[in-house]
């Protein structure tokens, strides 16, 4: 999977999972989208935007990808498993840092360098939050950097 590659590509090379668009809340149980491992199919809110549902796929698909079974009654395995699909999906939509970077120098908090860069504030949070040390060393360089040029 090249980090390039969106979520749409990335169903669209799994030609054993079915996505399946749904409003009915009886199949997503308060959540934008669901994994079912057992019949190799995403559920998802047809009434998402465009960004939210791109997100949602991305998460889900990390669910995939990292093998996660059904949801089951273990708060603190669900939590978990829920944190490292975050974390897949946000490394695999925003692999350039230097445009996190830039977004983050250049616009006034989160929720427009997330829309800028076409992802939820939440998945960018979680990108920043699982920054390894030399990742968040050169955010944080580059955002110094690029404000310095800005005279900011």
């Amino acid at each position: 999977m090249r980090s390039s590659t969106g979520p749409w590509q990335i169903l669209a090379d799994m030609p054993d999972v079915r996505l399946e668009w749904t409003t009915d809340d009886r199949i997503l149980k308060g959540r934008r989208a669901r994994w079912f491992p057992g019949v190799r199919t995403i559920a998802m809110d047809a009434s998402l935007s465009r960004m939210a549902a791109r997100c949602s796929l991305m998460h889900e698909l990390a669910h995939v990808v990292l093998g996660h079974g059904p949801a089951c009654d273990n708060k603190f395995y669900d939590q978990r498993v829920e944190l490292e699909a975050d974390r897949f999906a946000a490394r695999v939509l925003l692999p350039d840092l230097r445009a996190v970077a830039t977004e983050l120098a250049t616009t006034s908090h989160h929720g427009h360098a997330a829309r800028n860069l076409h992802v939820t504030r939440d998945l960018l949070e979680v990108r920043l939050h699982d920054l390894d040390a030399m990742e968040r060393d050169g955010v944080l360089r580059s955002v110094a950097s690029i404000q310095e040029s800005c005279g900011a």
